[in-house]
């Protein structure tokens, strides 16, 4: 009865199960996360379904700077979490109830004794890597409907996919990005897999996760082109403990890289 008092007295913020179940299984970034709360305040905490919301306002609750929040709606947005309709002055805003129409940054790539899958539900003693493509989270199943080509339809059908360790799945996952980058693939020996693999393999050994070293990666492909003749000495910075040692204190996942540019700027 104690709690039930202090709700009736303070309000609360009633979500049905279905979004509650879609948000427990989707990675939003910091900026994200406090404009979707915002959103949800505003509309379920007084039982509407939208409202008119100032980005003043959002700034005000979530102590954030506008234009960061500004993206980070955009962003809301974009992946059909939140429905925006445009006004004049002031946008209302709500929350997108078909959670299947929901879209996420990144899809779990699970390596298995029966091969390589993708799957939301994923136990903890299954290596998985966060890679970047477009999906549609579906509540009905729980699982992952991809819409891009990712490493595991390159990977899928080889016959030696499940014997191959974290290292040789990441240095296809870079050959990949430095095709994409360079137009070419890069000299990497079979068995020592060249330097690049040398500097995969320190940073695994250092108790460094493939998820890391993946996201390390991406940011590197995104970097301002430079010539192939440079490419062990940038790729070493990226790869540098400076850098691991300040993604692990922002906590940044695969798809909080947004976060990362929020706060840094673009790489």
């Amino acid at each position: 009865m104690e709690i039930e008092d202090k709700l009736k007295k303070t309000g609360f913020v009633a979500i049905s199960n279905e979004i509650a179940e879609a948000l427990a299984r989707t990675n939003l970034s910091e900026y994200e996360s406090r404009s979707l709360w915002v959103i949800l305040r505003k509309t379920y905490g007084w039982n509407k379904n939208s409202d008119l919301i100032s980005i003043g306002q959002f700034a005000k609750i979530t102590g954030k700077d506008g234009a960061n929040i500004f993206r980070a709606i955009r962003r809301l947005e974009d992946k059909k979490i939140v429905l925006v309709n445009n006004k004049e002055r002031i946008n209302s805003y709500s929350i997108n109830p078909n959670t299947h129409e929901w879209k996420i940054d990144s899809i779990t790539i699970v390596r298995n004794d029966n091969g390589v899958s993708t799957d939301n539900n994923v136990p903890s003693n299954k290596m998985q890597l966060s890679l970047e493509t477009k999906t549609s989270l579906s509540p009905a199943t729980n699982t992952i409907d991809t819409n891009k080509k990712t490493l595991l339809q390159n990977t899928s059908n080889s016959s030696n996919t499940k014997n191959k360790s974290d290292l040789a799945i990441l240095v296809e996952y870079y050959q990949r990005l430095y095709t994409k980058k360079f137009g070419a693939k890069p000299t990497i020996g079979k068995n020592s897999w060249g330097k690049y693999g040398r500097l995969f393999k320190a940073k695994l050994d250092q108790g460094i996760s493939p998820k890391e070293v993946v996201l390390a990666l991406r940011t590197f492909s995104k970097s301002p082109d430079s010539s192939p003749s440079r490419l062990g000495f940038d790729l070493g910075i990226f790869l540098s403990d400076s850098v691991f040692n300040k993604m692990r204190a922002l906590s940044i996942k695969s798809s909080e890289e947004q976060e990362a540019e929020d706060k840094y700027g673009k790489y």
